[in-house]
């Protein structure tokens, strides 16, 4: 705008292409501040689902021709409180004693065993590879994250426990009465996958059926239906649900891929 002179008086001229030019200029410094805040919001709102892998370590009795040379030994292991898990691998039946989170643990005992009781007991490395899943916001990812992180959780005390009771720092009442909650978590879990419908519409037909299976695993330990002893029965649960979500890791991953 400027000021033009008439008599004694100013009049105010408008600048109508000035005033042009600004608008234009404001109309662009607000459209750029507006798409870099959707830029931004759209940055914050994705999700990603990242599970970091980790390790078990496993003490095998040996790796047997026949299932019926298998389940000899599972047998005898089982009635000595091990696991006696079978698994079917390439190279014949392997059967399983016990499962720790840490290799030094699984070291000690296997070579223990090997010295006291004539065992010819290796460890094996049970890999749970790590899981990277898109989603559409974050969330919706945190949300779901939940049905991935607990099983690993839950393993780790299922071994805790199972410390605990061989120690004697816990009853068989006290590991049955936590075996029983562990139990009602796993059945709150699967009945909030079976109405989780969401983009992971993939992955959740998977986890349903290993949330039953380890829920179910459960009930068969406290019930004493896959071993002599109550610590036993914890052994082959932990070491059948490691195996389980390893396989369910990996197909994730390999989704994925």
């Amino acid at each position: 705008m400027g000021l033009h002179y008439r008599g004694k008086r100013y009049y105010r001229v408008i600048n109508y292409r000035r005033i042009v030019i600004i608008i234009m200029v404001l109309s662009l410094i607000v459209a750029g501040s507006i798409l870099a805040l959707t830029l931004i919001n759209h940055n914050r709102s994705r999700g990603v689902l990242n599970i970091t892998g980790t390790q078990f370590f496993v003490v095998k009795a040996g790796n047997y021709n026949t299932l019926q040379e298998a389940n000899s030994s599972a047998n005898a292991i089982r009635s000595a409180g091990g696991a006696g898990f079978i698994i079917n691998n390439d190279n014949g039946f392997n059967v399983s004693i016990a499962v720790y989170s840490r290799l030094s643990d699984a070291t000690a005992i296997a070579s223990r065993l090997n010295t006291q009781q004539d065992f010819n007991a290796t460890v094996a490395t049970i890999e749970i590879a790590p899981m990277i899943i898109s989603a559409s916001n974050s969330e919706c990812a945190s949300d779901f994250s939940q049905f991935l992180t607990q099983p690993i959780e839950v393993f780790n005390s299922l071994m805790r426990h199972n410390q605990d009771l061989e120690e004697g720092n816990i009853t068989d009442h006290h590991a049955i009465t936590i075996l029983t909650q562990m139990r009602n978590v796993l059945n709150q879990q699967l009945a909030a996958l079976n109405n989780f419908n969401t983009e992971f519409v993939n992955y959740v037909s998977q986890l349903i059926e290993f949330y039953r299976d380890f829920s179910r695993l459960v009930s068969d330990t406290i019930a004493l239906r896959l071993g002599a002893t109550l610590a036993g029965n914890i052994r082959h649960l932990t070491i059948a649900t490691i195996y389980n979500f390893h396989n369910l890791a990996n197909d994730f991953s390999q989704h994925n891929a």
